[in-house]
C-alpha cells in the first residue's frame, strides 16, 4: 500500500509539475500580451496627444480665419456702402451736368446771336467810317 501511495503521490507531483509548467507558460504568454497591449496603448496615447495638438492648431487657425473673415466682411460692407454713396453722387452730378448743358444751350444761342449782331454792327461801323472819310 505504501508503494501505491508513493506511486500516487509521485503521479500527483508530476501532474502538479505539469500544471505548474502550464501555468508558468500561460503566465509568460499573458505577460507578453500585456507588454504588447501596453506598447499599443503607449502608441495610441502618443497618437491621441498628436491629434489633440493638431486639433488645437486647427482651432487656432479656424479662429484666425473667422476673425479675418469678419474683418473682410466689415470692409466689404463699408466698400458697398461707399459704392452706393458714390453712385448716388454720380447720379446727382450727372443730373446737374445735364441741367447745366441745358442751361448753356440758350446762352450759346444768345452768344451766337450777339456775335452776329456784333459782326453786323462792325460792318455798319466800317461802312460809316468809309463814308465819312
Amino acid at each position: 500500500m505504501k508503494t501505491r501511495q508513493i506511486s500516487e503521490l509521485k503521479e500527483n507531483i508530476e501532474t502538479q509539475k505539469s500544471h505548474k509548467n502550464k501555468i508558468i507558460s500561460e503566465t509568460d504568454e499573458l505577460i507578453k500580451k500585456t507588454k504588447a497591449i501596453d506598447h499599443v496603448k503607449g502608441e495610441q496615447e502618443k497618437t491621441l496627444k498628436a491629434c489633440q495638438e493638431k486639433k488645437r492648431e486647427l482651432s487656432a487657425e479656424k479662429k484666425t480665419a473667422n476673425e479675418s473673415l469678419k474683418t473682410k466682411e466689415a470692409e466689404l460692407f463699408q466698400q458697398k456702402f461707399k459704392i452706393k454713396d458714390l453712385q448716388k453722387k454720380k447720379q446727382v452730378l450727372t443730373h446737374r451736368t445735364f441741367e447745366m448743358k441745358a442751361s448753356l444751350e440758350p446762352k450759346e444761342q444768345q452768344i451766337e446771336s450777339l456775335k452776329t449782331n456784333l459782326h453786323d454792327l462792325e460792318k455798319l461801323f466800317h461802312m460809316q467810317n468809309k463814308s465819312l472819310k
